[in-house]
Protein backbone atom coordinates (compact mmCIF):
# COMPACT_ATOMS: atom_id res chain seq x y z
CA UNK A 1 0.00 0.00 0.00
CA UNK A 2 1.29 3.72 -1.08
CA UNK A 3 1.82 5.45 1.97
CA UNK A 4 0.28 9.03 2.35
CA UNK A 5 3.82 10.68 1.34
CA UNK A 6 3.92 9.03 -1.70
CA UNK A 7 5.48 11.19 -4.17
CA UNK A 8 4.71 8.90 -7.41
CA UNK A 9 2.17 6.33 -8.04
CA UNK A 10 2.37 2.33 -8.54
CA UNK A 11 1.40 2.91 -12.47
CA UNK A 12 4.12 5.55 -13.18
CA UNK A 13 6.81 3.36 -11.66
CA UNK A 14 6.17 0.79 -14.07
CA UNK A 15 5.75 2.77 -17.03
CA UNK A 16 8.89 4.35 -16.15
CA UNK A 17 10.70 1.10 -15.55
CA UNK A 18 9.04 -0.59 -18.73
CA UNK A 19 6.93 -3.00 -16.54
CA UNK A 20 4.30 -4.10 -17.82
CA UNK A 21 1.20 -2.94 -16.30
CA UNK A 22 -0.38 -7.27 -16.06
CA UNK A 23 3.05 -7.98 -14.34
CA UNK A 24 1.93 -7.82 -10.90
CA UNK A 25 5.39 -9.94 -9.52
CA UNK A 26 7.04 -6.67 -8.22
CA UNK A 27 3.79 -4.54 -7.22
CA UNK A 28 5.22 -5.37 -3.86
CA UNK A 29 8.75 -4.43 -4.22
CA UNK A 30 8.34 -1.21 -6.41
CA UNK A 31 5.23 -0.01 -3.37
CA UNK A 32 8.65 -0.65 -0.80
CA UNK A 33 10.60 1.44 -3.31
CA UNK A 34 8.11 4.01 -3.76
CA UNK A 35 7.34 4.95 0.15
CA UNK A 36 11.18 4.63 0.74
CA UNK A 37 12.46 7.14 -1.63
CA UNK A 38 9.53 9.38 -0.97
CA UNK A 39 10.37 9.56 2.60
CA UNK A 40 14.20 9.86 1.86
CA UNK A 41 13.37 13.09 -0.37
CA UNK A 42 11.40 14.63 2.46
CA UNK A 43 13.82 14.26 4.79
CA UNK A 44 16.68 15.87 2.37
CA UNK A 45 14.21 18.90 1.85
CA UNK A 46 13.15 19.13 5.01
CA UNK A 47 9.33 19.92 4.19
CA UNK A 48 6.22 17.72 4.09
CA UNK A 49 5.14 17.91 -0.05
CA UNK A 50 1.76 16.24 0.31
CA UNK A 51 -1.27 18.81 0.98
CA UNK A 52 -2.30 18.45 4.41
CA UNK A 53 -3.74 20.66 7.71
CA UNK A 54 -0.75 21.60 10.07
CA UNK A 55 -0.61 22.98 13.75
CA UNK A 56 2.47 24.73 14.81
CA UNK A 57 3.60 26.28 17.67
CA UNK A 58 6.25 28.97 16.89
CA UNK A 59 8.85 31.62 18.56
CA UNK A 60 7.93 35.11 17.21
CA UNK A 61 11.14 37.33 16.70
CA UNK A 62 10.07 40.67 16.42
CA UNK A 63 9.80 40.28 12.72
CA UNK A 64 6.53 41.33 10.39
CA UNK A 65 7.01 37.87 8.87
CA UNK A 66 7.14 34.24 10.29
CA UNK A 67 8.19 31.40 8.62
CA UNK A 68 6.57 28.33 8.58
CA UNK A 69 7.41 24.71 8.07
CA UNK A 70 6.05 23.92 4.87
CA UNK A 71 4.56 25.08 1.86
CA UNK A 72 3.60 26.20 -0.61
CA UNK A 73 0.70 27.76 2.04
CA UNK A 74 -2.55 27.36 0.52
CA UNK A 75 -4.82 29.22 3.73
CA UNK A 76 -4.09 30.41 6.83
CA UNK A 77 -7.22 29.01 9.17
CA UNK A 78 -5.74 30.72 12.60
CA UNK A 79 -3.16 32.59 14.20
CA UNK A 80 -2.61 32.61 17.93
CA UNK A 81 -0.33 35.38 19.94
CA UNK A 82 -0.26 34.89 22.90
CA UNK A 83 -3.24 32.71 23.65
CA UNK A 84 -5.17 35.76 21.75
CA UNK A 85 -6.83 35.29 18.22
CA UNK A 86 -5.38 37.55 15.28
CA UNK A 87 -7.63 39.18 11.99
CA UNK A 88 -7.22 37.21 9.48
CA UNK A 89 -7.34 39.34 7.01
CA UNK A 90 -4.44 41.96 7.95
CA UNK A 91 -2.49 38.54 7.46
CA UNK A 92 -1.06 38.04 4.43
CA UNK A 93 0.01 35.09 2.61
CA UNK A 94 3.48 34.48 1.10
CA UNK A 95 2.57 30.96 -0.65
CA UNK A 96 5.72 29.85 -2.23
CA UNK A 97 8.19 31.15 0.50
CA UNK A 98 6.57 29.25 3.48
CA UNK A 99 5.89 32.85 5.28
CA UNK A 100 2.75 34.72 6.64
CA UNK A 101 3.09 38.40 6.91
CA UNK A 102 1.27 40.82 9.60
CA UNK A 103 2.20 44.50 8.47
CA UNK A 104 0.35 45.97 10.88
CA UNK A 105 1.73 44.79 14.07
CA UNK A 106 4.36 41.94 13.29
CA UNK A 107 5.01 38.97 15.24
CA UNK A 108 6.60 39.78 18.45
CA UNK A 109 9.23 38.49 20.40
CA UNK A 110 9.10 36.88 24.23
CA UNK A 111 10.82 39.72 26.17
CA UNK A 112 12.94 38.76 29.46
CA UNK A 113 14.97 41.55 31.34
CA UNK A 114 13.73 44.44 28.39
CA UNK A 115 15.78 42.11 26.07
CA UNK A 116 14.09 39.71 22.90
CA UNK A 117 14.55 36.41 24.05
CA UNK A 118 16.53 34.38 21.38
CA UNK A 119 16.82 30.75 22.77
CA UNK A 120 19.53 28.22 21.57
CA UNK A 121 18.20 25.91 18.97
CA UNK A 122 17.46 23.10 21.71
CA UNK A 123 15.15 25.75 23.86
CA UNK A 124 11.41 26.24 23.03
CA UNK A 125 9.56 29.55 23.87
CA UNK A 126 6.54 29.23 21.90
CA UNK A 127 4.64 32.49 21.74
CA UNK A 128 2.11 31.88 18.36
CA UNK A 129 0.10 29.15 17.00
CA UNK A 130 -0.61 29.05 13.28
CA UNK A 131 -3.45 26.26 11.98
CA UNK A 132 -2.95 26.03 7.98
CA UNK A 133 -2.90 24.47 4.81
CA UNK A 134 0.14 23.71 2.91
CA UNK A 135 1.40 21.24 0.42
CA UNK A 136 0.86 19.90 -3.34
CA UNK A 137 -1.85 17.31 -4.29
CA UNK A 138 -0.10 14.55 -4.93
CA UNK A 139 -0.24 12.60 -7.97
CA UNK A 140 -2.58 9.33 -5.82
CA UNK A 141 -4.87 12.35 -4.48
CA UNK A 142 -5.47 13.47 -7.84
CA UNK A 143 -9.04 13.53 -9.32
CA UNK A 144 -11.14 15.99 -11.94
CA UNK A 145 -11.97 17.98 -8.98
CA UNK A 146 -8.62 18.06 -7.58
CA UNK A 147 -6.16 18.04 -10.35
CA UNK A 148 -2.59 17.60 -9.25
CA UNK A 149 0.01 20.76 -8.11
CA UNK A 150 3.20 18.52 -7.07
CA UNK A 151 5.85 19.39 -9.68
CA UNK A 152 6.53 16.91 -12.50
CA UNK A 153 10.60 17.07 -11.66
CA UNK A 154 10.05 16.27 -8.25
CA UNK A 155 7.89 13.65 -8.99
CA UNK A 156 10.25 12.54 -11.96
CA UNK A 157 13.71 12.65 -9.14
CA UNK A 158 11.61 10.03 -7.16
CA UNK A 159 11.33 7.64 -10.28
CA UNK A 160 14.83 8.21 -10.57
CA UNK A 161 15.50 7.24 -7.50
CA UNK A 162 12.98 3.90 -7.56
CA UNK A 163 15.39 3.19 -11.49
CA UNK A 164 18.34 3.01 -9.08
CA UNK A 165 16.81 1.13 -6.11
CA UNK A 166 15.52 -1.71 -9.05
CA UNK A 167 19.18 -1.42 -10.89
CA UNK A 168 20.64 -2.18 -7.46
CA UNK A 169 18.28 -4.91 -6.80
CA UNK A 170 18.41 -6.56 -10.20
CA UNK A 171 22.44 -6.11 -10.06
CA UNK A 172 22.76 -7.86 -6.62
CA UNK A 173 20.75 -10.82 -7.15
CA UNK A 174 22.35 -11.09 -10.34
CA UNK A 175 25.92 -11.65 -7.86
CA UNK A 176 27.67 -8.65 -9.70
CA UNK A 177 30.35 -5.93 -7.78
CA UNK A 178 28.78 -2.95 -8.13
CA UNK A 179 30.35 0.31 -8.29
CA UNK A 180 29.18 3.89 -6.53
CA UNK A 181 27.91 6.26 -9.08
CA UNK A 182 25.93 9.16 -7.19
CA UNK A 183 26.04 11.00 -3.85
CA UNK A 184 24.43 10.69 -0.79
CA UNK A 185 20.97 11.50 -0.37
CA UNK A 186 20.43 11.55 3.76
CA UNK A 187 20.23 8.17 4.64
CA UNK A 188 20.43 6.93 0.66
CA UNK A 189 23.37 6.70 -1.20
CA UNK A 190 22.82 6.97 -4.75
CA UNK A 191 23.16 5.17 -7.87
CA UNK A 192 25.17 2.03 -7.81
CA UNK A 193 26.16 0.34 -11.30
CA UNK A 194 27.29 -2.92 -12.25
CA UNK A 195 30.90 -2.64 -12.49
CA UNK A 196 32.10 -3.52 -16.33
CA UNK A 197 35.71 -4.77 -16.77
CA UNK A 198 37.90 -3.57 -19.69
CA UNK A 199 41.49 -4.48 -20.64
CA UNK A 200 42.54 -0.84 -19.53
CA UNK A 201 40.33 -0.07 -16.54
CA UNK A 202 36.75 -0.21 -14.85
CA UNK A 203 34.51 2.06 -17.07
CA UNK A 204 31.46 4.13 -15.23
CA UNK A 205 29.02 6.10 -17.52
CA UNK A 206 26.86 8.51 -16.32
CA UNK A 207 23.15 8.43 -17.99
CA UNK A 208 20.66 10.46 -15.20
CA UNK A 209 20.93 13.96 -14.75
CA UNK A 210 21.88 14.38 -10.81
CA UNK A 211 19.19 13.61 -8.26
CA UNK A 212 20.15 16.41 -6.43
CA UNK A 213 20.25 18.67 -8.96
CA UNK A 214 16.21 18.77 -8.52
CA UNK A 215 15.95 18.11 -4.71
CA UNK A 216 18.34 21.07 -3.93
CA UNK A 217 15.26 23.10 -5.97
CA UNK A 218 12.58 22.41 -3.02
CA UNK A 219 15.11 22.22 -0.44
CA UNK A 220 13.29 24.03 2.79
CA UNK A 221 15.46 27.22 2.90
CA UNK A 222 16.10 28.93 6.38
CA UNK A 223 15.63 32.47 6.68
CA UNK A 224 17.23 34.85 8.86
CA UNK A 225 14.16 37.10 9.60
Amino acid sequence: MLANNALTTLEKAKSYLAIPSEDVTQDDILTFFINSASTTIEKYCNRVFGLKTFNELLQGRGSSKLILDNYPIVTVAEVLIDDQSVDISGVKVLSDKGMIYRPGGGFPAIVQGGRFLHPRPDEHHHNIFVEYTAGYVLPKDESTENPRTLPFDLELACLRMLSTMQKGKDVVSNGTNLILKREQIGDWIGEYEPEIRTTASVKIEKTDFDILSILDLYKRAEYGI
